[in-house]
């Protein structure tokens, strides 16, 4: 088995797929509505390969005069002895999903913490504007579960504490992805890609999105999403200890519809009421792994996401009675950004890992400018 996969779920999106989207969408809802302070960039729920998962790979991959610990038969004189190959204990990266899956009946637990600032917006040029400082804090626990030698379910229940610099800081749970990773092909270390999987989910609107008393309540998008997406991976022995692993995934969200009343995720006031079309949207991760020995290893993962608009259409039988009030910004233009994940990986054993690292988007047009701190443990068992 070459990588087996952690983290199912949403591409985040936590809940991040889906904060990705709501950052999108929000950003420009309106001149006195502040951006849904969602967290940025939180990994996917299917992120990560467990510790320890390319022990087979090795076996399989590794050149013919280095033999594996796996592979003492095929010793002969003038090879390099086994014990000169060393197993990388990969867990990451921070944001791509791997490209498989868990074994039957393995479970894979990970909790994860981020803290993400956002003060400036992109405009509609890509230059950045001032706006209200914004902090939001993230907790979740992704967990992942093996049905099949084929098929990983996913989950990945998050809870946001916003704090904002003009409305009360406040709490809640976010919306909940569902999610199944599907493996196409795996071990196929002759071919280009040695592993391919697909992933299929829903995001569920648990977060609260309307009727809000300020924009910093803001958890959710209210709409069912649902997401597909393709992973691809390989591994690549540079030399003794050190080995390359990337990945490619892209992934796209189409939103159900969303019937919004007063102060919510997409801006509005409290005579809003209508539907908001959220607008669909795209996302490419690309992933890389250095392993700096069995236990440590570096990161990096580049992700852009594209979103479509998000546009209001009005209830035409709630015009407030008397003179005519000018309804408040809802909805948001299309946007798109570019964010930066390096990270460091140290692995206690073939099962226990911990990576840590920050997430930043230099560029960016009609969104956030965000920095994210985030460090997560993997338990896989």
């Amino acid at each position: 088995m070459i990588a087996t996969s952690r983290r199912r779920g949403s591409s985040r999106f936590p809940a991040g797929a889906l904060a990705a989207g709501l950052m999108a969408w929000s950003a420009l809802a309106g001149a006195t509505q502040e951006p849904v302070s969602a967290p940025k960039d939180v990994p996917t729920a299917n992120a990560h390969p467990r510790p320890g998962e390319f022990r087979d790979l090795v076996a399989v991959s590794a050149p013919k005069d280095v033999p594996t610990a796996n592979a003492a038969a095929m010793e002969t004189p003038g090879n390099v002895p086994p014990a000169l190959v060393t197993e990388p204990w990969f867990i990451g990266p921070l944001l791509t999903p791997s490209a498989t899956v868990l074994e039957a009946r393995e479970i894979s637990l990970e909790p994860f913490l981020s803290v993400s600032s956002a003060r400036a917006d992109f405009g509609p040029h890509g230059r950045t504007q001032s706006q209200s400082d914004s902090t939001s804090l993230s907790l979740d626990l992704s967990v992942s579960i093996g049905l099949t030698d084929q098929v990983t379910f996913s989950t990945s229940p998050q809870m946001n504490v916003n704090f904002t610099q003009d409305a009360a800081n406040s709490a809640g749970f976010a919306d909940l992805p569902l999610d199944f990773q599907v493996q196409l092909w795996g071990e196929r270390t002759d071919w280009p890609v040695h592993a391919v999987s697909l992933h299929v989910g829903e995001i569920f609107p648990t977060g609260a999105y309307d009727n809000l008393n300020s924009s910093g309540d803001a958890m959710g998008g209210g709409s069912f999403v649902t997401q597909l997406g393709a992973t691809g991976g390989r591994l690549w022995h540079l030399r003794d200890e050190f080995w390359l692993h990337t990945l490619v995934d892209i992934t796209g969200f189409l939103g159900t519809e969303v019937e919004v009343r007063g102060l919510n995720s997409y801006g509005g006031g409290l005579e809003t009421r209508g539907r908001v079309d959220p607008g669909d949207w795209i996302q490419l991760q690309l992933g890389t792994e250095l392993s700096l020995s069995q236990k440590w290893a570096v990161a990096l993962d580049l992700q852009m996401v594209w979103a479509g608009a998000s546009t209001f259409r009005p209830d035409p039988l709630n015009r407030p009675p008397g003179l005519f009030v000018e309804p408040a910004a809802t909805g948001a233009p299309s946007s798109n950004y570019l964010s930066f994940a390096p990270a460091l990986e140290y692995s206690v054993n073939a099962s226990i890992g911990i990576i840590g690292g920050i997430s930043f988007s230099p560029v960016g047009r009609n969104t956030q400018k965000f920095m994210t701190g985030l460090i997560s443990t993997v338990w896989s068992f």
